[in-house]
Order: structure tokens, then C-alpha cells, then sequence
């Protein structure tokens, strides 16, 4: 049945249908058991009306029976949803256009690793496989592509997709890469409405949704309410397309560490004692323990520290602490409007979950964060004298700038 599923949606309802034909030829068999004959008196005129209508009888038994296997067969027929191939409609002489409108899931969450490759590869590897089945199909087929973290700008509209163009194409699929941002159904779904919304009668519109089905994305309450929900996007295309497909292309695995935060909990001020609280989230199903957590400052020594236990759907912050240490001799002979300009400086932090091979995570991309602490190398304090006096340890500001603080 493998050839049908290119021109019908559900083919094996074709299949059960076909079978089901058989029904109508067993009811037709079972009522021609044979009774016991008992004679009486009228019965011989009745044999001879038989005998009259016998053949007429028999050739309206028979067209009844083929309509009802008939009736069975479209059944299933109907329920397949097919539409009609080019190369089908060329053999009737009514050649039909094809263009192929895929909405491609390239969210981070498509970055799981499932057996050694990324779920977006293995993706992509499929729609590469369509691309070359459909060139060498001697279809007019054409191929419009959007990705969900971009949605108004389409990585390709309405092109031909031939044995001369496939190469091309599938390299344009091939060079695509995974984002670090969330899938924006909503918004690709509503690009797409409106790019069906042109009135082309000789196009059959096929849309395929490559989603991971992810219930943030297509469940969450707030969507669900809205008018312009994925869900409801997806039943308005339906009316609009000749055919629309959601492919789940997620996967069952789903154990997943993530560092969802760093944040500093004090002034970043140099040669100070700064805290950093590193948020760490379990959105898998089941509790991990024993989850180590690594904290650097460039290229400098690390520190580790350990959450004990960590229920699913559940989050915890630990804290770690650094001193960013920093020479500011040159700093105190500057003046000022120098002190202003060049005050901060400029360090990368960085939390990462250490993965030891005890702890599963089939999502690596969420298991590091950075953050870009700007560092003040001291804080500027203007000091009034407000008694100047000719003998220094007089003047008011003279013990503040003896004990550290620069007055100006």
C-alpha cells in the first residue's frame, strides 16, 4: 500500500474499506441457505410466476448487491481523502500543480538527542527524502518552507522543485540550524493564512506541520482561549488547502535538566564579595538527585556545588560566590571624568550542569547559561568640603580620603 500513501491522506482506510465489500457477498450467501420445501395448493402458480420473473429477479438481486460492495468500496474510499497525482491527472488530460507549504519546528526543544543525532537533523533528513521523492515523480510540484522562529520571512515561496532544482533545495534544507527560541505557531500559522489567501485554482496546497508536539505550544490555557490559537489556525487551513497534515516528529524521551538563571544578588563592585544565584530545573518526569553544578568566571578555576534531590516540574537556586579582583592603581590617578568613562569593566560568568553519565539529559543546548557581569572597578563619591581650611587635617573631607574613599 505503500504507493497510495502519496496521493491519499489515510490509505489504509482504503484497505478496511475494500475488505468490508465482502460483507454484502456474505449476507447475499447466507440468505440463499436452503429451507425445507413444503407443497400446498397455490403453489404452482406461484412457481410458475417465478419462472417468468426468474431471470429478472436474479439481474436485480445481482445490481443491488454489486451497488452495495460499490457503496462499501467509496466508504473507504471517501474516508482515505485522496486527491488527484499530477501524473494522473496528465494521463486524463487536466494536469494539476502541486505546492508543498511546510512549517518546519526549529524551537530549541528540537535540539533532543535521540541516538546520537538531534531530533532537527533527523528532521531534516525527512524532508530531504520528500524533496527527492517529489522531483523524480514528474510532478508539478512546488515547495514553500517556514520556520517557526521566523515566521515572516519564508526561507523559500512557491519554488520548483525538479530533478535540475533538487540539489539545490535540499541544500537550502541542509544548511538550516536550530534556534535557542521557542516555536511561534501562532504567528507562522496566521503568515500562512494569509499567503493561502490568494486566489490560485489551478495550485492544490498540501501543508505539512513538522511539530514536536509539545503541550506549552499547541495546550497551554491562554492559547486555547484565543481565537487566533495554533489548534484553531490549523481547522481554518483545513477549509482553505486541499490537504493538511500535523507530523509529530517529537520524541518519547524526555528526561531534561536546565539552568535557567544567573543572577547576581549584590553590586558587581571589584575586589568585592559578590553573590550569584544559579536557578537549576527539572522538567523531566522523574526526580534526580545528586546534580552537580559548576560556576567559572572566564578562564579561571571553577567551583562546583550540588543540589542533593530535585523533584519533576520543580526548580531550586544555589548560590555561589566570587571576587572579582581587579589592580586599581592606575584607577586613583585619574580624575574624575576619567573615573566615569572607564569604570567598568567587562567579565563573562558562566553555570553549567556536569553530566557524569548518571544523570540522563537528552537536552544539552538548556544545560549552560552566561552572563555578562559589568564590573565597577570602585564607586565615584563626590565629597562638599563645606569649611575649606589652609590646614589639611582641618578640612573635612582629609579622614575620608586617608581611609580609602577618593573625594573629589
Amino acid at each position: 500500500m505503500g504507493w497510495f500513501a502519496t496521493w491519499m491522506m489515510h490509505p489504509l482506510m482504503l484497505g478496511i474499506g475494500a475488505l468490508a465489500m465482502a460483507s454484502p457477498i456474505i449476507i447475499h450467501l447466507l440468505n440463499r441457505r436452503r429451507f425445507k420445501i413444503v407443497d400446498w395448493a397455490a403453489m404452482r402458480f406461484l412457481l410458475d410466476a417465478d419462472k417468468k420473473n426468474r431471470k429478472r429477479v436474479r439481474l436485480e438481486n445481482f445490481i443491488l448487491l454489486l451497488l452495495r460492495c460499490l457503496a462499501m468500496l467509496l466508504l473507504g474510499f471517501m474516508i482515505s481523502r485522496p486527491f488527484l497525482p499530477s501524473s494522473l491527472g496528465n494521463l486524463l488530460g487536466n494536469a494539476q500543480r502541486f505546492e508543498r507549504i511546510v512549517v518546519l519546528d526549529d524551537s530549541l526543544s528540537q535540539q533532543v538527542i535521540n541516538e546520537n543525532r538531534t531530533q532537527f537533523e533527523r528532521t531534516r533528513e525527512s524532508l530531504k527524502a520528500m524533496l527527492n521523492q517529489v522531483a523524480h515523480d514528474d510532478n508539478q510540484d512546488f515547495f514553500t518552507l517556514y520556520l517557526t522562529s521566523r515566521p515572516t520571512k519564508p526561507v523559500m515561496t512557491n519554488e520548483p522543485v525538479t530533478p535540475d532544482t533538487v540539489g539545490t533545495l535540499t541544500q537550502s534544507v541542509d544548511e538550516l540550524e536550530c534556534s535557542d527560541q521557542r516555536a511561534l505557531y501562532q504567528q507562522t500559522l496566521q503568515e500562512v493564512r494569509r499567503y493561502v489567501g490568494d486566489d490560485k485554482t489551478d495550485v492544490n496546497r498540501l501543508l505539512y506541520v513538522l511539530s514536536d508536539m509539545r503541550q506549552v505550544d499547541w495546550a497551554a490555557p491562554e492559547q486555547l482561549a484565543a481565537d487566533s490559537a495554533p489548534n484553531k489556525l490549523i481547522n481554518e487551513l483545513t477549509e482553505v488547502v486541499t490537504q493538511c497534515n500535523l507530523v509529530d516528529v517529537g520524541t518519547d524521551l524526555d528526561a531534561n535538566l536546565a539552568i535557567v538563571e544567573i543572577r547576581p544578588e549584590d553590586l558587581l563592585v571589584a575586589n568585592t564579595i559578590v553573590r550569584f544565584s544559579v536557578t537549576v530545573a527539572n522538567y523531566g518526569p522523574q526526580t534526580v538527585e545528586n546534580i552537580q553544578v559548576r560556576f567559572r568566571e572566564g578562564d579561571n578555576p571553577p567551583q562546583t556545588e550540588m543540589i542533593e534531590s530535585l523533584a519533576p516540574g520543580n526548580s531550586t537556586a544555589i548560590v555561589f560566590r566570587y571576587l572579582f579582583q581587579h589592580q586599581i592603581d592606575e584607577f586613583d590617578e585619574m580624575d574624575l571624568q576619567e573615573k566615569l568613562q572607564t569604570n567598568r569593566l567587562n567579565y563573562q560568568v558562566s553555570a553549567e550542569l556536569i553530566h557524569d553519565g548518571s544523570t540522563v539529559d537528552v537536552l544539552m543546548s538548556d544545560s549552560s547559561q552566561f552572563y555578562a557581569a559589568r564590573v565597577l572597578q570602585g564607586i565615584p563619591i563626590l565629597i562638599v568640603d563645606g569649611e575649606p581650611s589652609p590646614i589639611p587635617e582641618r578640612s573635612e573631607a582629609f579622614f575620608l580620603e586617608k581611609i580609602g574613599v577618593q573625594g573629589t
